[in-house]
């Protein structure tokens, strides 16, 4: 491990969004005939739309759909139809994925609606479903254009230009079996790489499916017309934050208290860990991921994480005349010396560590 004195701790807030999903209000009472005819013909555009889109190599007829409803989101009637649903956000938007695009049983379900309530009944068959869909359209290709590109002022899909080359992480809709979305992910990889882009590497995990490539702008923005593509946007970068160090002889440091071997371990995806004083007797272990990036923090963050995870408020333990570590240390180094991750080194892998650098 390497030697060095300095050891700052920061504290940095938690941030995490959460979402909330309500049962939602009945459907509104609608006019049957008009309601089901509208939705047809939703349904009839977001699959030419997706049609004219669709390019030769990419041969499956798959239909994804955004849906809006008013009421409950009604995710298990869509999936007893054979769909899958992809994802489904707080203002009661469903994306959703079909094998085939035809939508037989749904389109029987809007006839069924169409024809209005039998005979003693006071609904239409599928009221609640059907009645709750207020329209149905497609993914459009601005819609494709990750956060991090966003951050970055690219936020249409002219604004990717065709002289610039682009280092991107493109993920595929999580389909459901995986040998789907390997074929689909294959597909990506052939057309990208008969067209000169170049591919850095792949990942096909229990519910992710990402590639990195470098390409250019023509590719990118075709990209964003894909259907089973669900981002493309730049690779994370580790949110290593430097501040102002703590001014302190060692020598004059409070005692440390002794911490025994069976004290909880809290592992630090980082930058590495360096050997310090305050740190003595804690590290259980070191590993890099890579092995080739090796274990020392010549960057620095890993080791000032490492100190709030051991101590929590250094400031304010010095103040007490005291300073107790609550648990023991291992460090996993994933980001290279100068801070960031290797292109080539398992990006998807290690894609979550700028978040678990900032926890």
């Amino acid at each position: 491990m390497a030697q060095y004195d300095h050891l700052e701790l920061v504290r940095l807030p938690e941030q995490l969004e959460r979402r909330k999903h309500g049962g939602g209000a009945p459907p509104p009472d609608r006019d049957g005939p008009r309601h089901s005819a509208k939705l047809r013909d939703e349904l009839d555009a977001a699959r030419e739309e997706q049609r004219r889109r669709r390019k030769p190599e990419f041969v499956d007829p798959s239909l994804i759909l955004r849906v809006q409803m008013t009421g409950a989101l009604q995710e298990a009637d869509w999936e007893q139809l054979g769909l899958t649903v992809l994802s489904s956000d707080a203002d009661r938007t469903l994306v959703l994925f079909a094998s085939n695009d035809e939508m037989g049983e749904f389109r029987a379900r809007l006839d069924a609606y169409q024809r209005g309530a039998p005979a003693g009944q006071k609904n239409a068959p599928y009221n609640n479903f059907i009645g709750g869909i207020e329209t149905i359209g497609s993914i459009e290709p601005r819609d494709r254009i990750g956060i991090r590109f966003r951050e970055e002022g690219l936020v249409e899909t002219a604004d990717f230009q065709d002289g610039h080359v682009y280092l991107v992480d493109i993920e595929i809709w999580d389909l459901g079996e995986r040998r789907l979305r390997e074929r689909k992910l294959e597909e990506i990889v052939r057309y990208l790489e008969a067209r000169a882009g170049e591919i850095f590497d792949r990942y096909v995990g229990p519910s992710i499916t990402m590639l990195r490539a470098r390409l250019t702008g023509e590719l990118v923005r075709t990209l964003l017309t894909i259907e089973d593509v669900a981002s493309v946007d730049l690779p994370p970068a580790p949110d290593l934050v430097t501040s102002e160090a703590m001014d302190m002889v060692l020598a004059e440091a409070p005692p440390l208290n002794a911490i025994d071997g069976d004290a909880p371990v809290i592992g630090i995806i980082d930058s590495g860990l360096n050997a310090h004083p305050f740190l003595e007797g804690i590290v259980a272990g070191s590993i890099a991921v890579p092995d080739n990036l090796g274990t020392a923090d010549v960057w620095g963050h890993g080791t000032r994480v490492a100190g709030i995870a051991a101590f929590g408020d250094l400031r304010a333990q010095l103040a007490t005349g005291e300073l107790r570590r609550g648990s023991r240390i291992c460090s996993a180094k994933v980001t290279n010396d100068a801070g960031g991750f290797d292109d080539r080194a398992g990006p998807v892998a290690n894609a979550g560590s700028d978040h678990a650098a900032q926890t």
